[in-house]
């Protein structure tokens, strides 16, 4: 069982999260890259806002396509670990995670992202 739990629905975009832009070079385990400019806000301001009571080691990520994934927090709190909502100058599409994807900026390939 979770030592706590939270939600974040796509309505509420990060909603005290001062937004932020990045470039990123995204790694795929399938031998391709490419740099893409992220617009959304950091993992580590999220997390402040929620202010779980548990010291936890990993987070699971649920995503929209019924995948999860475990994520160290140590990750998550990295500063280049991000919930995007855009992607290039556009609002993120449902072929790149919309409405929101996290990258995470601590994985060995470079990037990994979760939709």
């Amino acid at each position: 069982m979770p030592a706590s739990r939270f939600a974040l629905k796509a309505a509420d975009s990060g909603a005290g999260c001062p937004r932020v832009a990045q470039s990123s070079r995204l790694k795929c385990v399938q031998c391709w890259s490419g740099r893409v400019n992220w617009e959304g806000f950091r993992a580590q301001d999220l997390l402040k806002l929620v202010q779980s009571k548990a010291d936890p080691e990993w987070v699971r990520v649920d995503c929209a396509d019924s995948y999860y994934d475990f994520v160290k927090i140590d990750d998550l709190l990295h500063p280049r670990t991000l919930f995007g909502l855009g992607m290039n100058g556009e609002a993120l599409s449902p072929e790149h995670g919309a409405p929101l994807r996290l990258v995470d900026a601590g994985e060995a390939t470079g990037h990994k992202s979760s939709s």
